[in-house]
């Protein structure tokens, strides 16, 4: 190529890339064909082409996902679930439910939703994934109340009355049992003189309008009227006993089982409407727990943990009773097992026979009142430290420990799976 040609092809070259761009329609058209088909490409190989080579990896999620929703489905097969209009709960705090995104389903239906999946609390929550290599793909599992969850107390129909010092590791699950498997919407605790006060603790697990909280200041022995938690039932039921048809009167280490296919308001009920010239007080049997060789408090709380019960003795703890009184009916407090009810009314076991601070033969047929009494060791000294309820002057014995690790034991699983 001579001079004046390569003069002329670098000027042609030049000019090219001097040259305006035009967008016309038909550019345009084709610009956006190319972006559409490279979108296209990009999405069949990160998200199409994974998927179809993870199901290798899928297969055991998948297998959990079955056996889950096959539990899920037996539920389903024997309740009948309810409508989801119910009335409004009266207290607006109620929604506040830490168990579910849609509370009104655990806290005005009887049964879980049927749209989710579920496995039983005795298995390890399914919180799992395929592998995020493979496929990003991410599979929940929500666990269901167990035994399913009765209607909420939303009229406050029953009440509780709990005496506690220092015990706010206990409550927590203590409330949700009530809360949650009986259906209770008033608490009253009160607290004699804890450090800090329980009513400072930031999580109980249940709305915190729940609970109505009486703080006794710490008083010298001399001036402490005694025994105190007579004295603070007694206050308990005079100041609040109008509001409620019934009140119980327990401890932080005692938990209800209802046995007859009935919900506790349902027994109620029915004690009220069958035995309204008679009954006054209704009594629930102990079910004494002992360490179950434990040593230290355990992860998990009590129901999960302390499944070793003492046989029935006519002379042992399983003898003892706690109470709920038909408020209207209260008189005094006898003992913290015994509540005397006016008049003629009687206190009476679950077969309707005559019952005080002991019951025989002791049964729990219909209902039992789960009694942790010393937990594990650790938790033992704890409640030696906090002294005598009634009498501060007095120690718990260390013979209390003693009797019950030396009586007979036999496995009793019926709390364990309880959920939440």
């Amino acid at each position: 190529m001579d001079l004046e040609s390569k003069v002329l092809s670098s000027h042609q070259n030049r000019n090219f890339w001097d040259r305006p761009i035009v967008f016309s329609p038909k550019r345009i058209v084709r610009i956006l064909i190319i972006c559409v088909l490279v979108t296209l490409s990009l999405f069949a190989v990160l998200w199409i082409a994974p998927r179809g080579l993870s199901s290798r990896t899928l297969a055991p999620l998948q297998d959990k996902a079955a056996d889950s929703t096959s539990h899920s489905s037996s539920q389903d097969s024997k309740f009948k679930y309810p409508s989801s209009e119910h009335p409004s709960s009266n207290n607006s705090d109620l929604d506040e439910h830490p168990y579910s995104s849609a509370s009104s389903d655990l806290k005005e239906s009887p049964y879980p939703p049927k749209d989710d999946a579920f496995s039983k609390e005795k298995n390890k929550p399914l919180h799992e994934s395929a592998s995020p290599a493979s496929s990003g793909i991410e599979a929940t599992f929500t666990k269901t109340p167990y035994p399913p969850l009765p209607p909420a107390d939303d009229d406050e129909y029953m009440s509780i009355c709990i005496m506690v010092k220092n015990q706010h590791l206990d409550l927590p699950e203590w409330f949700l049992h009530y809360y949650h498997h009986h259906g209770i919407r008033r608490f009253y605790v009160m607290d004699d003189g804890s450090q800090p006060p329980i009513s400072i603790l930031p999580d109980y697990g249940i709305p915190r309008s729940a609970i109505t909280f009486t703080y006794i200041s710490l008083t010298p022995i001399e001036e402490r009227p005694e025994p105190m938690q007579h004295h603070l039932f007694d206050m308990c039921v005079k100041e609040h006993g109008k509001r409620h048809t019934w009140m119980g009167f327990l401890d932080a280490d005692e938990y209800l089982e209802m046995r007859n296919g009935q919900t506790l308001m349902q027994w109620l009920h029915d004690w009220e409407r069958d035995y309204n010239d008679t009954v006054g007080a209704l009594a629930a049997q102990w079910r004494y727990h002992n360490s179950a060789g434990l040593l230290t408090r355990p992860e998990g709380g009590v129901r999960k943990n302390f499944n070793k019960c003492v046989v029935n003795d006519p002379n042992g703890e399983n003898r003892h009773v706690k109470m709920f009184v038909r408020t209207e009916l209260f008189d005094q407090v006898i003992s913290v097992h015994h509540i005397g009810t006016k008049g003629d009314y009687t206190e009476v076991g679950e077969n309707g026979d005559p019952t005080g601070t002991t019951r025989n033969p002791i049964t729990h047929d219909k209902w039992a009142l789960h009694h942790y009494g010393v937990k594990s060791r650790q938790e033992f000294l704890e409640k030696q430290d906090r002294g005598n309820a009634n009498a501060r002057a007095q120690a718990i014995p260390q013979a209390q420990w003693e009797d019950v690790m030396a009586a007979d034991a036999f496995e009793c699983n019926e709390l364990t799976d309880y959920y939440p």
